[in-house]
């Protein structure tokens, strides 16, 4: 356990570096040097929801459990420091296992940042769109955090792209919404997305033809199409069961 005062200026410097890259570093260095911890050029934040153990966690582990807890590893966030992070949540007390989500390795001054995605990926574990294990790494799942920043802005899309689906409802809706992911992501032939979806190349076609009479010539637009896919699967990561409202 750190000293009262010392582990007090470590929370401070904490806030302090979480204040982003307007504080300089000078004040950083000298806050620093009180708290007896060496300045790195890199760390990882990480977000924490549960308990952590505080005395699991190595010694220059800045740490806030208070509030919305959070972590900052100074350094690259090796093997071994998550398995001491993993160590630190299953030794939480009063039995509460803890998980925590870890922002990628940024510059020291870009740490809000890294503290900023690993709060949404907490979130994203506990809405269900990522499995719920002890540590999420956003290493793992940048696409999902670039799909997910602005739901409001995919909704938007969707209403842009996809309204006239609409028309079509329940599992009508489900298939023609499965056919288009299906091609979106292959741009295969009729025979090879009905393979992929174990149905006749016809019916692919025919879905292809409705779809096209919904959304018009938008799949002939790489912007469109490239929304389009966004939003689905922005969707599907959501509301796993669901598509575009």
């Amino acid at each position: 356990m750190l000293p009262d005062d010392l582990d007090e200026r470590r929370l401070r410097l904490l806030k302090l570096v979480l204040r982003g890259p307007a504080v300089p570093r000078r004040a950083v260095a000298e806050l620093a040097r009180t708290a007896q911890w060496n300045v790195p050029e890199t760390a990882t934040v990480l977000a924490v929801s549960g308990g952590c153990e505080r005395s699991a966690l190595d010694g220059d582990v800045l740490a806030d459990l208070t509030g919305e807890p959070h972590l900052l590893v100074p350094g690259p966030f090796t093997p071994a420091r998550r398995s001491m992070v993993v160590a630190a949540l299953a030794r939480a007390r009063g039995g509460q296992l803890g998980r925590a989500a870890a922002g990628l390795t940024v510059p020291l001054e870009n740490a809000p940042d890294s503290l900023r995605w690993a709060r949404q990926l907490i979130k994203l574990v506990e809405s269900r769109a990522l499995e719920d294990v002890p540590l999420t790494l956003a290493d793992d799942h940048l696409v999902t955090l670039l799909l997910l920043a602005d739901p409001a802005l995919l909704d938007q899309l969707a209403r842009e792209h996809l309204d006239g689906m609409k028309t079509f409802r329940g599992e009508q809706r489900r298939r023609l919404f499965d056919t288009l992911r299906a091609w979106l992501t292959t741009r295969g032939t009729a025979v090879e997305i009905a393979d992929e979806l174990d149905v006749h190349p016809q019916t692919v076609r025919y879905r292809m033809r409705q779809i096209d009479g919904a959304i018009g010539d938008r799949l002939d637009d790489d912007q469109a199409r490239l929304a389009i896919e966004a939003a689905l699967r922005a969707a599907r990561l959501r509301r796993p069961q669901d598509d575009p409202e």
